[in-house]
């Protein structure tokens, strides 16, 4: 796409950055991958020089790249005209929505920042919930396995969340299966935790 002559239109307004896939991609293309939720390729995401997500999509065309990229833009606006009208509130429900706005936006670290103020306020299980998933995509295994831990030590009474014990059991086993013996190994372990 970007090497014909009709693509100048997108580097008029935006700067072009193109990753490679398949075998080329190394340890920094993988975190880049997890921290901005990329499965696959192609994939197009539109950010802003910070590194926030203001778009994504998966048309190739030259349309559907320009049209991606101006409605992040608007889109853009829109945020910070929002951000800067919940900045101003302190009650829970806005840092929240805040929050939330951040961790879409792969803001990943103001968004931890805000939720981690919610459930030091007031643990609610929904709040603990983004958190962990924040810390996820942070790749912060060590502050989501606290909160794990938290979570399995104070709530262990409640079915719904066994896959909070699950994960906290598992947080020790290795997280790549190298051999059919390791597979077997780990299954046995997810059952015996599940029992």
């Amino acid at each position: 796409m970007f090497s014909k002559a009709d693509s100048s239109q997108i580097s008029d307004k935006f700067t072009a950055v193109q990753m490679m896939g398949g075998n080329d991609i190394d340890d920094e293309g993988k975190a880049f991958m997890k921290r901005y939720g990329v499965g696959g390729f192609p994939t197009l995401l539109a950010m802003t020089a910070d590194g926030a997500v203001i778009g994504r999509q998966f048309d190739r065309s030259l349309q559907g790249i320009l049209d991606t990229m101006e409605k992040a833009s608007v889109s853009n606006e829109e945020f910070k005209k929002t951000s800067a009208e919940l900045a101003e509130k302190t009650d829970d429900d806005s840092v929240r929505t805040l929050a939330g706005l951040y961790k879409e936006r792969s803001q990943l670290d103001e968004a931890r920042s805000r939720y981690e103020k919610l459930v030091k306020k007031d643990p609610l299980v929904d709040d603990q919930e983004a958190l962990l998933s924040v810390l996820s995509d942070l790749g912060d295994d060590d502050a989501r396995k606290a909160l794990l831990k938290v979570l399995v030590d104070t709530r262990t009474d409640h079915e719904k969340h066994i896959n909070w014990r699950m994960d906290h059991a598992m947080a020790d086993l290795p997280t790549q299966v190298t051999s059919r013996e390791e597979w077997v190994e780990i299954m046995g372990k997810r059952k015996e935790v599940l029992t």
